[in-house]
């Protein structure tokens, strides 16, 4: 079995172990390289599960979104912490190591080299782990930044042979962290709607808050600050050692800028209602940072929309003079307005009310006229029937007359002749009253036209 595992570790799958052994000679191991790549491995998909389960089981339990983020987020640093801090005290304690000799120089010590690198391992593949974590899941930069030059530090370290500083500086840090993740879980977990819920929330915080002020800005001034900064500059020591001390000094600001008590002063001198980087308490907005889950997101949209509907309403508001000046303008155009649109109106009906009397005098007149028309063409046709009456007397008359001439003496000249002048002035008198007729018709159709004609024209 170990001879297994020794050769997965000693496996190169790419180039890179051999350049970085070729430009790092005696600082690389390719088992260490390859033990740190499965190690990152195992981490990330033993945090998924254990985050997917945890998920799971606190919305089962009806939990709000950023509240199961909170929970998932402590449990897992605060199972780890613990663990960190029992293994690093245990190998400090072991190895005898100084702790409080903060006047003395750090120098290589004779411990389990074993231990130390297995360790080493972890410590390092976990907080690469967690930088990559924190950045790709919450999108916290600040804490990348922290985990990173962690990781520079534990590296730096190894090249330097003091791997027993970064053991420490882990212990330190594993202290505050689980002191701090505690009061978040309290926080979370416990609803403070009675006072004395309240008061056990705000002591545990004030421990981590002095838990945090003893390590950080006593403890890793103390032991791990001073001393390299005065054996950089009593004893000139090689450029890794001042690289170290950099490194160390830049993870200490960052710690210290991402620290709850800085998130304190900051709220305290700083965030108000209407900020957005602020949770809303003290206590929250010290331990947890800014939520960005979709029922805040809405939250603040709605904020904002309201916010801007009163500034609009406000520079839309004039003084008081103004508005009953506008006011009394508006009134004196309405009735203008109004004005103008009934005396148009009475106007329009006068028009049509005239209009209307000219067209009904125009079809009386016209009426009159036709019935004089129709009156003259009746005493015109009793004429006619007259005349056709009196011919056709005449023409019974002169049939008769010549029916007894032909009986008595036979047909003679001069009844024959005067048969024919009859006969000519009958078809004479049937033109005339022909003529007469159409006339009469023809006259009487221009006098109905013309003001029927007029009527269209003038509507």
């Amino acid at each position: 079995m170990s001879f297994n595992v020794a050769g997965i570790l000693s496996k190169e799958f790419t180039c890179i172990p051999e350049i970085l052994s070729r430009y790092l000679g005696k600082f690389y191991s390719n088992a260490l390289c390859n033990g740190c790549t499965w190690l990152f491995i195992i981490w990330y998909v033993l945090h998924s599960g254990i985050d997917y389960a945890l998920n799971e089981l606190f919305r089962k339990m009806k939990y709000k979104e950023y509240s199961r983020t909170r929970l998932k987020h402590s449990l897992w640093y605060l199972g780890f912490y613990c663990t960190a801090f029992i293994y690093t005290g245990a190998t400090i304690f072991q190895n005898k190591v100084d702790v409080l000799g903060f006047r003395k120089v750090h120098l290589p010590s004779q411990a389990d080299v074993t231990d130390l690198v297995i360790g080493f391992l972890v410590l390092f593949s976990f907080f690469l782990h967690s930088a990559f974590w924190e950045v790709m899941e919450y999108n916290l930069k600040a804490a990348f930044l922290s985990y990173i030059l962690l990781c520079s530090i534990f590296l730096v370290s190894l090249f330097l042979r003091i791997l027993e500083v970064a053991f420490t500086l882990t212990a330190f840090v594993s202290i505050t962290q689980v002191s701090i993740e505690s009061s978040k879980l309290l926080y979370i977990v416990t609803k403070q709607n009675k006072s004395y819920m309240r008061v056990v929330v705000l002591v545990f915080f004030g421990l981590s808050l002095c838990s945090f002020v003893i390590s950080y800005l006593i403890g890793v001034p103390l032991i791990f600050l001073i001393p390299f900064g005065r054996r950089i500059i009593s004893y000139h020591p090689p450029v890794g050692y001042m690289f170290f001390t950099i490194l160390l000094g830049s993870w200490y600001i960052s710690e210290i800028n991402n620290s709850p008590l800085f998130k304190l002063i900051a709220h305290w001198l700083f965030h108000t209602e209407k900020s957005s980087d602020c949770c809303g308490e003290l206590i929250e907005c010290s331990m947890f940072p800014p939520r960005d889950d979709i029922a805040f997101n809405l939250l603040q949209l709605r904020k904002e929309i309201k916010e801007r509907e009163e500034r609009m309403l406000a520079l839309r508001k004039q003084s008081r003079k103004g508005m009953l000046a506008q006011t009394i303008k508006c009134m004196v155009n309405l009735k203008r307005k109004i004005h103008a649109k009934r005396a148009a109106s009475e106007k329009s009906s006068e028009k049509d009310s005239e209009e209307s009397s000219e067209s009904c005098e125009l079809f009386k007149g016209n009426e009159s006229e036709v019935s004089k028309s129709e009156t003259e063409r009746d005493d015109e046709t009793e004429s006619c029937d007259e005349n056709k009456r009196l011919l056709n007397e005449s023409n019974y008359q002169n049939v008769y007359i010549e029916n007894e001439t032909e009986n008595e003496n036979g047909e003679s000249s001069e009844e024959i002749i005067y048969e024919d002048r009859i006969k000519e002035d009958h078809e004479a008198v049937n033109k005339q009253h022909e003529e007469i007729q159409e006339g009469e018709s023809s006259k009487s159709a221009e006098n109905v036209e013309e003001p029927l004609l007029g009527q269209v024209n003038d509507d």
